[in-house]
């Protein structure tokens, strides 16, 4: 068995990258900065734009799953009765809410779920009641689109909108804040700039052979997720951008003599 390694220089630096957020957000913790645990990526740039503290509870599991610690975790979720069939990632958060151990990421101070997989509405209500602390779930449509390709329902759309203004005014209530129109404008500019980044990156990876396999693409996708609306993700995937484009120029593939591709939806084993 051959462990998996990044080939990619610029993702080797997302776990300093993680590790400075983690310690960004236990400063922020003690200056009073709220701190918001989120479940299935509800609209993190939107976050941002709050000024708090958003942590990714997905990254942090499988952090500990490769710090191999995560078994008496997933013991006390089990005695809870969740199955072991249920996800991995959610069974490893409750069992390490609720551990009464010292936290390596601070103590939320809200938390906040969105429907991606279904389920995230009811898993971590365990640790809702740990801590005892509010909790918003944001019940996001599946599918917007009508009969032909292009369209966009009306009526899917105009539900998601209420739901996010009622997410705006859950977190206003919470932190006693207004949320600012240009904080906004410029947190979803910036998301946009790094979304588009990735689907440049995306595209170089059609290139023969391939400049960057799915161990770095895992690896790469945690700015997507944690640090979306933030120039730090940003620049990150320009320096990514660049580094793609380089290998894909002078046909630096992933393996020696590429033959087949397979096509990988969804975590890594």
């Amino acid at each position: 068995l051959i462990s998996s390694h990044k080939q990619l220089k610029v993702a080797r630096q997302v776990w300093p990258l993680a590790k400075d957020y983690y310690a960004k957000a236990r400063k922020a913790k003690r200056e009073g900065i709220p701190v918001a645990w989120t479940v299935l990526m509800p609209p993190i740039e939107l976050l941002h734009a709050f000024e708090i503290v958003p942590m990714m509870t997905e990254h942090f599991s499988a952090l500990l799953a490769t710090k191999q610690v995560v078994a008496p975790y997933l013991d006390r979720a089990d005695q809870l009765g969740y199955p072991i069939n249920a996800c991995s990632y959610h069974r490893i958060m409750i069992g390490f809410g609720i551990s009464g151990e010292e936290l390596m990421i601070p103590e939320p101070d809200f938390l906040i779920a969105a429907n991606i997989c279904d389920g995230g509405s009811k898993a971590f209500l365990p640790i809702v009641e740990h801590f005892q602390i509010p909790y918003y779930y944001l019940d996001a449509p599946l599918d917007f689109h009508g009969d032909n390709p292009g369209d966009v329902e009306p009526e899917p759309l105009e539900y998601y909108r209420s739901q996010l203004e009622e997410l705006i005014k859950f977190v206003e209530e919470i932190t006693h804040s207004s949320l600012q129109e240009e904080r906004v404008q410029e947190s979803i500019s910036l998301a946009e700039q790094a979304t588009d980044l990735w689907l440049e990156i995306s595209e170089l990876r059609k290139s023969i052979p391939c400049p960057m396999g799915v161990v770095d693409e895992a690896g790469t996708m945690y700015p997507l997720m944690q640090l979306l609306g933030t120039k730090i993700a940003v620049g990150f995937y320009q320096m990514l951008l660049k580094e793609v484009e380089d290998r894909a120029k002078d046909k630096v593939g992933v393996i020696e003599e590429e033959r087949y591709r397979l096509l990988w939806l969804g975590p890594i084993i």
